[in-house]
Parts: C-alpha cells; sequence; structure tokens
C-alpha cells in the first residue's frame, strides 16, 4: 500500500511559476517523470489532469511556495544581510528532495561538515517552537565564507533544479 502523501507545489523559477508534485514518505521527494525527470506544470489544473491520470491523490491545501527567483537574486549579490532564514531552508530542502540526496554530499570542493554547520545555522534561525526555549531566539552571525559557501550551495542547487525539470506543459 502507497503511504505517500502528494502536495501540491509552486517553484517561482525563471520569472514564472511552476507547479510539481511534492510527497512526503519514508524518503521524500518530487514525483518524476518515465525519463526521471521532475513534472512540472503551468498552471494547476494541468498538475490535477496528470494525477488523475496517473492514480495521484493530492492533499487538500494549498501549494507551498518556493521562490527561487529570489534566491537566484541573493546569489547574484550574497550578503549576510538578506538571507532570509525561512526562505533559504525551504529552498534548501526542496533542492534535497528534488535530487534525492544531500547537497553537501555533493559539493566537490566543500566538505560536508561545513555544508552542514551553515544549514544548521539556516535551521536554528528559523527559532522553531519546538527546538527554541520559550523568549529565546537564535540570529546568526555570518562569515564572508559562509556566505560565499551558501552561494555556492544555491548556485550548484538551482542549476540542478533546472536541469532535473521536465516541463510538459508546453
Amino acid at each position: 500500500m502507497d503511504e505517500r502523501k502528494y502536495y501540491l507545489c509552486e517553484l517561482l523559477l525563471d520569472c514564472r511559476p511552476l507547479y510539481v508534485i511534492w510527497y512526503s514518505d519514508a524518503v521524500d521527494g518530487l514525483v518524476r517523470l518515465k525519463d526521471r525527470k521532475i513534472a512540472s506544470f503551468a498552471d494547476e489544473r494541468q498538475v490535477r489532469a496528470f494525477c488523475r491520470e496517473n492514480g495521484i491523490s493530492l492533499m487538500l491545501e494549498p501549494p507551498a511556495v518556493y521562490d527561487f527567483d529570489k534566491v537566484a537574486t541573493w546569489c547574484g549579490c550574497p550578503a549576510a544581510g538578506s538571507i532570509e532564514p525561512t526562505a533559504f531552508l525551504t529552498a534548501w530542502n526542496m533542492f534535497e528532495d528534488a535530487h534525492g540526496f544531500r547537497l553537501d554530499a555533493h559539493l566537490h570542493d566543500v566538505s560536508s561538515q561545513r555544508a552542514g554547520k551553515i544549514y544548521d545555522k539556516l535551521f536554528f534561525a528559523n527559532n522553531l517552537p519546538a527546538v527554541t526555549p520559550h523568549g529565546a531566539s537564535y540570529e546568526p552571525i555570518w562569515s564572508e565564507d559562509e556566505v560565499e559557501l551558501l552561494s555556492r550551495i544555491y548556485h550548484f542547487g538551482l542549476a540542478e533544479l533546472c536541469a532535473s525539470i521536465q516541463d510538459i506543459s508546453h
């Protein structure tokens, strides 16, 4: 029996919205076509038709929005003061789910430990109630090296995401 739960997601990428289907299970990911490309669509109607044709039941929630254009803009002029923890953490998580691997494990010139520390800073900067003591908050201080590494991680993630998408709506 399929335990996966499927969700509609909107990716803002290259100045246009694309819709994809994210699933949650033991391993999270994005629905792919037979050629292993991520299926993407120009509008929700096309996604729903694809889901009907393929026996996929979407959860009844509004689509989560991932603003990769914001991340791409930041990569063009990376600065510590403009790192938005929520947007950057959700982008990182989507990159990993889109590719089925940990980003820090595929950066040939970066140790996974350094990338992992940056991920942890983003995670804790979100000040989630489950991990942040009542009345406390965490504001990370980013070094130049960390900003540069984060920029390389996002350049890599964006390139891989764009290469993995199969836009079947056109």
